[in-house]
């Protein structure tokens, strides 16, 4: 059990009200949504979470965040290009790059003295997602679960208001799907992943890829 600074952190950063920027990106769900491969309601949109916590944050964002936070400030450059390598779609990476870049700024704005540095070298670092959440993890004191939860928190947070304000969900079964895959977390959160950072998500990567030739839409994802 996290003590009662660690727990009121957790609800200040994991809030969708948290200027971060999240709101922009849907991670998929508006691309699969539009080409019909996400269904409306709970069943379609739950299995949908799940696999991304599954094949994408676990396998890959969680271990990149890992090596981050155990990193000095050098080492954390070094995950972030890895970070940029690993990415294979160029919207993907493009999106990363946003959102973490976001996060730093913020950050750095309300004082963290790590992602101030890490500002600073933005010119060079792609700034992706996953090390810019263990950056803002340590300037807040998180200890590495807690920032593991964070993160994969966001996530689920992220893609149901996504769905939500799509339409795909109504906002009761949204509550339902973030309970469900707030569960399939803890039980993530319960072992240690694979040091081989990978992630295999091939039909929301292609719905990402897709997005440019969209003439209308309400995500940068």
């Amino acid at each position: 059990m996290h003590d009662m600074r660690t727990i009121l952190t957790l609800l200040q950063h994991g809030d969708s009200n948290f200027p971060a920027g999240g709101f922009a990106f849907s991670w998929g769900v508006e691309g699969l949504e539009i080409d019909g491969h996400l269904p409306r309601g709970r069943a379609a949109l739950q299995g949908f979470v799940v696999d991304q916590l599954a094949h994408r944050w676990d396998s890959m964002d969680r271990v990149l965040l890992r090596r981050a936070f155990a990193a000095d400030i050098d080492g954390i450059e070094e995950v972030d290009h890895e970070t940029e390598a690993l990415t294979l779609s160029a919207e993907m990476r493009q999106g990363s790059r946003r959102a973490g870049r976001a996060l730093i700024g913020v950050h750095a704005r309300l004082g963290g003295e790590m992602a101030a540095l890490y500002r600073a070298r933005l010119d060079a670092a792609p700034g992706h997602l996953p090390p810019a959440q263990a950056i803002a993890a340590r300037d807040i004191g998180l200890d590495l679960g807690a920032a593991e939860l964070l993160a994969g928190w966001t996530l689920i947070t992220g893609l149901v208001s996504a769905a939500v304000r799509l339409g795909t969900v109504g906002h009761l079964d949204g509550q339902a799907v973030m309970a469900e895959a707030g569960g399939h977390l803890e039980h993530l959160l319960a072992r240690d992943p694979s040091d081989d950072a990978h992630a295999f998500t091939p039909i929301s990567d292609i719905a990402i890829a897709r997005a440019p030739l969209r003439a209308q839409r309400m995500f940068a994802t």
